[in-house]
């Protein structure tokens, strides 16, 4: 029987167990603070990722929190949609032997027959297996990066002394935002905002928290580079209400509307009323000041409609692109083209120009 290799996890499984994309696992090896090499299962569609491969079953690690753990290859294979191909491991399901009747006469050629094709079979597996064996895995290299987040933004910082090109970042394990390059010892700003999941969403920083994000990567020498990091979040204290709190929202009478809006997403939780309220209206009275770019103000509007928190993160978000983008003279044809294809939306016309004039630099 073929010795366990976790090298042909790929071959057994059709299909990965959490997106289901065929073909699209991979092992690769990471090299511990020890010196140690440590495989682990990649999935390149959905960057979930396994360690622990042992003949009984593998972790998950890197995935959605009700997968993550430790399961049997058999249960990984029930996720995945697909039957687990166990024979290229080696194995083989339990099956019922039926007797064979030998004659006298043909005892001895037969004996022979099945020596000879037992030979075979040994030689042929030890062949596949040391061949099997000789495989090399792609490298993992442990990128140095530094991740913060302060209001809205990431800051990304590349510490590495080399390129990272093709790069894929992956915020809460759903949200995802790719890169042809981000190069050495460089610093970027990344808005939440920009980071979607495949059907388009796009993370909302104000009603969700960045929980982890990771970063793979292309490395100039081939190998595939890695991060993952992740916040911990505080555990919110809310005092009990009080009935001077449900007494300050019962009086505000300045904007009707904006209150109702308030009482119908939080109910009788007074506090969360007079949080939203107060904050809406401030960013209500601050939009009514704006009036140095209408047009940018009414695409906020038409997006975000009466959430003035949005209305106003999108202005400002697109105002500072705008202006940016009007500075830009290196390149103009790549600029009307990023133009041409995003209009109004600045934000995506500066990501779009940036991403191709980081590539054509790439090229030359």
């Amino acid at each position: 029987m073929v010795k366990f290799n976790p090298d042909l996890l790929p071959q057994a499984f059709k299909s990965c167990p959490i997106c289901h994309a065929e073909g699209s696992l991979s092992v690769a090896v990471s090299k511990e603070s020890s010196g140690k090499n440590v495989k682990y299962l990649l999935c390149t569609a959905c960057r979930s990722t396994w360690v622990d491969l042992i003949e009984t079953g593998m972790k998950l690690v890197v995935g959605p929190d009700e997968h993550v753990g430790f399961k049997s290859l058999a249960e990984w294979a029930n996720l995945s949609q697909k039957p687990l191909d166990l024979s290229v491991m080696g194995k083989q399901l339990p099956s019922v032997k039926t007797p064979t009747i030998i004659s006298t006469t043909n005892r001895k050629n037969s004996a022979i027959g099945c020596g000879f094709l037992l030979v075979l079979v040994v030689i042929i597996a030890i062949a596949i297996n040391t061949c099997w064996e000789s495989i090399p895995a792609t490298e993992t290299i442990d990128l140095s990066v530094s991740v913060s987040f302060d209001n809205g933004q990431f800051t990304i910082i590349n510490n590495d002394s080399f390129d990272w090109r093709d790069v894929k970042l992956t915020l809460n394990s759903d949200y995802r935002l790719t890169y042809p390059l981000l190069s050495a010892k460089t610093t970027y700003t990344v808005g939440a905002m920009q980071f979607t999941t495949s059907d388009g969403t796009m993370f909302n920083p104000f009603t969700m928290k960045p929980l982890n994000m990771s970063i793979s990567c292309e490395t100039p020498d081939g190998n595939r580079g890695w991060w993952y990091g992740g916040w911990t979040a505080p555990t919110p204290t809310v005092p009990e209400t009080t009935p001077e709190i449900k007494t300050d929202v019962v009086k505000q009478t300045a904007y009707p509307d904006i209150m109702e809006r308030a009482k119908q997403e939080w109910g009788e939780d007074f506090e969360m009323v007079k949080y939203e309220y107060e904050n809406q209206v401030e960013a209500y009275e601050w939009i009514m000041r704006q009036t140095a770019y209408p047009d940018i103000m009414e695409r906020a509007k038409q997006e975000w409609g009466e959430d003035y928190e949005m209305v106003k993160y999108e202005y400002e978000n697109q105002v500072e692109a705008y202006e940016w983008i009007m500075r830009q003279t290196a390149y103009p044809d790549i600029m009307e083209r990023a133009k041409q294809e995003w209009g109004g939306d600045y934000e995506m016309v500066k990501y779009e120009y940036e991403n191709q004039v980081a590539a054509y630099k790439a090229l030359q």
